[in-house]
């Protein structure tokens, strides 16, 4: 073998490193980029900002980027093809276009949908009314995961709206209201935590009131002959102030029908 050979020997083999050291560096970017992409939407989907769909797939169009980028620059280098990272670049910029062409609405969904959850412009529960252009939509906020903000009228309707149209409405939040009552019950052999929590869950089937703010406290246990008198102190939200008449005689038929005992109740409206 000759030098010049030995030259050609010494350039092909430092060619092959080079190439396959390429691959390997080019791979492991890859892998750590989508892993860490993975890492980011799997934390928002445990702070509950992601649905599991939605999560999937952005993890499908995250691989679709990477891999744009990452075979044109592989088939360069084991090809020798010249501007390999020019041909990644303008395939990256054609795959973006394709998407934001086609799922544009469904991506100006989604990211409204994270405005609207980090900002706490609305919030789970709350009775709201949006005015978007000529109409008007009033009902109990239900943040599903997507596209669409679910409201739950009085009527058991659901009204979906599109996230990305909140930003062009106005929203109202309307006010709700404390109702107080004073429950006095009385009965022989009254087993106090079950009666309590009969209270509870009495309440919590209310519709004009809502569950996440129902509060039962004892108030006091006294005996009477052989009969036990337990007073309790139950402080509940409505979900509208204009339902406050609604709520109150809901709140006493509820509880006079599913209570099996002598009970007498006094109302308010708390402040």
């Amino acid at each position: 073998m000759n030098i010049s050979e030995l030259i050609q020997a010494i350039g092909g083999y430092s060619y092959l490193i080079f190439t396959v050291t390429g691959i390997i560096l080019i791979l492991l970017a890859s892998f750590i980029s989508y892993s860490i992409a993975s890492r980011i939407l799997f934390r928002l989907r445990v702070r509950r900002l992601l649905d599991k769909s939605i999560e999937e797939a952005l993890r499908l169009v995250i691989a679709l980027l990477i891999a744009a980028i990452a075979l044109p620059l592989i088939l360069s280098l084991l090809f020798s093809i010249p501007y390999g990272l020019l041909v990644s670049v303008s395939l990256l910029v054609l795959l973006l276009v394709s998407l934001i062409l086609a799922g544009r609405e469904y991506l100006a969904n989604i990211l409204s949908y994270l405005l609207v959850s980090v900002s706490g412009v609305v919030r789970e529960g709350e009775y709201v009314r949006i005015d978007l252009q000529s109409n008007s939509y009033e009902g109990r906020v239900l943040l599903s995961k997507g596209e669409y903000l679910a409201l739950q009228t009085d009527h058991g309707h659901i009204i979906y709206i599109p996230y990305s149209k909140l930003h062009s409405s106005t929203i109202i939040k309307l006010a709700s209201a404390i109702i107080n009552l004073r429950v006095r019950i009385k009965g022989e052999n009254i087993e106090v935590d079950r009666v309590v929590k009969d209270v509870e869950n009495a309440i919590a089937n209310c519709k004009f009131i809502d569950r996440n703010s129902i509060s039962v406290k004892i108030s006091g246990v006294s005996e009477e002959n052989s009969t036990r008198v337990l007073t309790l102190l139950v402080e509940a939200r409505t979900l509208n102030l204009r339902n406050i008449d609604k709520a109150r005689e809901e709140l006493i038929e509820t509880l006079v029908e599913n209570l099996p005992y002598e009970a007498s109740l006094s109302i308010s409206r708390g402040e």
